[in-house]
């Protein structure tokens, strides 16, 4: 076997081809060997190289890296001895190397120039300033606070009304029963000032301690509920609690004020009597015919018990209106919670199944999609899930009334009118009457129409892609729920444009998924075409919304939790106050022989009839409120259903009769306490 001789290499690495020089000098006098090259690496970096045997490399690289090292240029060494390849082939390797290098530099070079040629050929362009308003998400969670804001605006008032008024209830039947003793203190000699403290002060320790509960439930309890339902729609991080002086000191005076007036009120109107006065119970209110005594036929009719009741109802004026208006307001507020989720919940399912028809929206970039070979127009006609579709023309822009008052829109026409009819139905809210769409026609969304008044046959302005206003009038007013839309017909398109020419930049289109994958398979096909921008289908947006009204849902379920609460605590108290001035008459009717559900009936029927009268006055009173909430938490882009469905008035007053019903049977047990000797018993 014989061993083939290959030559070995060194190497020494110097900065700078002067010293480059100097040690290729010196290594070629230190030994046999051949300076083959001295390679540029780059920068000021040179690399002497050397081949011989392995000795002579090593002899001449030790000698040049000891110059270079005493010149201060030695970047390093190295020996090879017997390559895998020739030395040749090696230095063709590092050459065709270079010569990459090379073009690519050359290449990226003459990119450079080509971009700053570009940069120096564009015309002066124009900065935007965006702040944090303009993020989709801040803006809509900044939406959604206001409508928050709107309720807070209104509950709370509503709330405050029903608690004062049994606020004012209890004070008042506390001093009353008091009368006796208050009657006691006065003959005793004491001041006015000196009885009323005792009363003034419990009402007061009493709203404040109720008062600061409150206000620890409203800043903590409140806010973790709201903001968890809004943790559906929106990425926040940890709730931050805050404490607001102004509006927690307007809430707790407001509460302790009411109770501790009521209390003062009352102890002062039943000190203005004389303590002979005082010290005998109040004589009752005389009896009076009513006006149901005055119609004979229907009176002569009536049960001993029925009579009784009638004239119950209407002798005590206070009780009745106290009853009435409590309970009325309970309904009101139960009526208005569940009237929200009429006006919320049906949105999306209405737009998308009764209004808009389309559940495919395709974004162009370029209206060449349309018409290029092999484009989208061909894919949408071969793909088997695209049903029908039509080319569309969508465009932000500012409309005008005659005020000036403004709003954003969107145009929306089509290529075909009978697309676009075909797509979306024009009908109005009220009525469902068609309405006609024609080459004159331009119908308008209700929420953008109100905003600006405008009514049909109105003039208004639009403005065009030039800033030009372009007068129209407007044909019709159409039902619509979701985001605010112009509709014209091409002809009055190509007018307000100027141009027969209009660059389609959208696709509507109906499709045959039913599902995620389906609705995925066909967006990547789609995308994969030219100039297609973005896809969106029906189910996108829907879910979107759905988030939304799911978060608002939280938010009225809690409001009806809330009025269910009050109507409950109202209820028992205005029973309570009812059965504590009725003692001495239900005692005496114990005496006269009435059984125990007798005695039930006699008493329970009234506030019954009461809570089922305060219903009714509760619906009519809950019904404007409700309006009034919709209206103020509406926004521009969405626009909540206005009626209240026949099963929330029903349920309305359904709970409020619940209630009532639970609490007397609570209550029987306060009445089976009433002892027959309350009857014989005399202040005396």
């Amino acid at each position: 076997m014989s061993l083939e001789y290959k030559p070995s290499l060194g190497f020494v690495e110097t900065a700078g081809l002067v010293i480059a020089i100097q040690v290729a000098d010196a290594m070629a006098k230190a030994a046999e060997v051949e300076i083959i090259s001295a390679h540029k690496v780059d920068g000021l970096r040179v690399c002497v190289i050397c081949k011989g045997d392995v000795a002579a490399c090593q002899a001449a690289g030790e000698t040049g890296a000891l110059l270079a090292q005493s010149l201060n240029g030695l970047n390093g060494y190295n020996i090879i001895p017997s390559p895998a390849e020739e030395p040749d082939s090696l230095m063709d390797m590092l050459e065709d190397i270079k010569r990459k290098k090379a073009a690519k530099l050359a290449q990226y070079q003459k990119e450079l120039e080509q971009a700053r040629r570009d940069l120096d050929a564009l015309e002066d362009c124009s900065w935007y300033l965006l702040g944090r308003g303009t993020n989709t998400g801040y803006a809509s969670y900044e939406m959604d606070a206001d409508r928050m804001g709107s309720l807070a605006a209104v509950f709370p008032l509503i709330f405050f009304l029903v608690a004062a008024l049994v606020c004012l209830t209890t004070m008042t039947r506390m001093v009353e029963e008091q009368r006796v003793t208050i009657g006691g203190l006065k003959a005793l000699g004491y001041s006015k000032g000196a009885i009323a403290v005792k009363y003034v002060g419990y009402g007061f320790l009493a709203s404040a301690a109720g008062a600061a509960l409150g206000l620890a439930v409203g800043l903590t309890l409140l806010p973790w509920i709201i903001c968890n339902a809004w943790a559906i729609l929106y990425t926040v991080g940890e709730i931050q609690y805050g404490f607001y002086p102004a509006t927690s000191l307007l809430a707790c005076g407001a509460a302790v004020g009411t109770v501790t007036l009521s209390a003062l009120a009352a102890c002062f109107s039943t000190l203005a009597a004389v303590p002979a006065e005082l010290m005998r119970p109040k004589a009752p209110p005389m009896g009076k015919r009513i006006l149901l005594e005055r119609i004979t036929p229907l009176w002569s009719r009536m049960s001993f018990s029925q009579k009784t009741t009638a004239r119950n109802l209407f002798r005590y004026k206070k009780r009745f209106f106290m009853t009435v208006l409590g309970v009325a307001g309970c309904t009101a507020l139960l009526l208005i919670g569940f009237g929200i989720q009429d006006s919320l919940l049906p949105i999306v399912t209405k737009q998308s199944a009764e209004l808009t028809h389309n559940d495919m929206s395709i974004t162009l970039s370029d209206p060449k999609a349309l018409t290029m070979e092999q484009g989208l127009a061909e894919e949408l006609d071969s793909n088997s899930a695209v049903q029908n579709w039509g080319a569309v023309y969508t465009k932000s822009t500012t409309i005008y009334n005659a005020e000036g008052e403004s709003a954003s829109v969107s145009i929306v026409a089509a290529a075909k009118d009978s697309d676009l009819t075909r797509y979306v139905t024009f009908r109005t809210r009220k009525g469902h009457k068609a309405i006609s769409f024609d080459s004159g026609s331009a119908i308008l969304t209700e929420k953008t129409a109100e905003n600006l008044g405008l009514h049909t046959g109105d003039t208004f302005w639009v403005e065009n892609t030039e800033g030009a206003r372009v007068e129209l009038t407007l044909t019709g007013i159409t039902e619509n729920y979701m985001f605010t839309r112009l509709y014209l017909p091409r002809a009055q398109l190509e007018s307000l444009l100027g141009t027969a020419e209009i660059p389609w930049n959208t696709v509507y289109g109906q499709t045959t998924c039913t599902d995620a994958a389906g609705y995925n398979a066909l967006r990547t096909d789609l995308l994969d075409c030219n100039y297609v921008s973005g896809i969106s289908f029906t189910e996108d947006t829907t879910e979107l919304f759905d988030n939304l009204i799911v978060s608002l849902g939280y938010v009225v379920v809690l409001i009806i939790i809330c009025a269910a609460a009050l109507a409950a605590v109202v209820l028992y108290n205005l029973i309570s106050v009812n059965l504590g001035e009725r003692k001495k008459e239900l005692a005496t009717i114990k005496v006269l022989g009435f059984y125990d559900q007798e005695v039930y009936r006699y008493i329970f029927r009234e506030i019954e009839l009461l809570a089922l009268i305060g219903s009714g006055v509760g619906l009519a009173l809950g019904v404007p409120l409700h309006k009034f909430i919709v209206l103020t938490v509406e926004m521009d882009q969405l626009m909540f259903i206005r009626t209240i469905a026949l099963r929330s008035y029903l349920l309305a007053v359904a709970l409020t009769m619940v209630f009532t019903v639970v609490v007397c049977f609570v209550m029987r047990r306060h009445v089976r306490r009433i002892s027959m000797v309350e009857s014989m018993k005399a202040p005396e």
